[in-house]
């Protein structure tokens, strides 16, 4: 099985895992910097971390290719960071077999694929994207399983009550 078919196969199960609901996409999520940082290139492949140059919580990787994917949307790039923090914090958990905060990432996570499917037009291509991008490297990919292993078989309720999209 290809790594991307392996991708899609896990944003299928969060996606079933959290479903969808309402919401608006007009949360505090800062949008990316149009003064993109530069491309990090292998270097931002050597640590589960990546390369964050401008220290605005996202990897320099993933911010080029949210702004590649959507260069004059800032709403869409909102979304998409809201799911890219949360995909990167997954993996850190998972790396770390934290369980105090394995409940937390999994609650930001359900948060952001809810922001996700109930605003963009194709939630379940832009997820996929998204884990492609996060999901980059072998050690980021075991992480991120890591995550998903202990996660499996616990229920995470939807909260409509509240936007989504923060």
């Amino acid at each position: 099985m290809s790594k991307k078919m392996i991708c899609i196969l896990i944003v299928t199960c969060f996606l079933s895992m959290f479903g969808c609901s309402g919401g608006g996409s007009d949360g505090g999520v800062d949008p990316p910097n149009n003064n993109l940082p530069p491309d990090p290139g292998d270097a931002g492949k050597a640590t589960l971390q990546g390369i964050d140059s401008d220290n605005d919580g996202v990897r320099d990787d993933v911010q080029i290719a949210i702004d590649e994917r959507y260069p004059n949307d800032i709403n869409s790039q909102r979304v998409l960071t809201q799911q890219a923090v949360s995909l990167q914090d997954a993996i850190m958990v998972g790396d770390s077999g934290d369980q105090n905060n394995m409940a937390q990432v999994a609650e930001q996570i359900k948060r952001a694929t809810n922001c996700l499917t109930s605003t963009m037009p194709d939630p379940a291509d832009d997820a996929g994207f998204m884990e492609t991008q996060v999901v980059n490297t072998k050690a980021r990919s075991d992480a991120y399983m890591k995550f998903n292993a202990a996660m499996n078989g616990q229920f995470f309720g939807v909260d409509t009550s509240s936007n989504p999209c923060n």
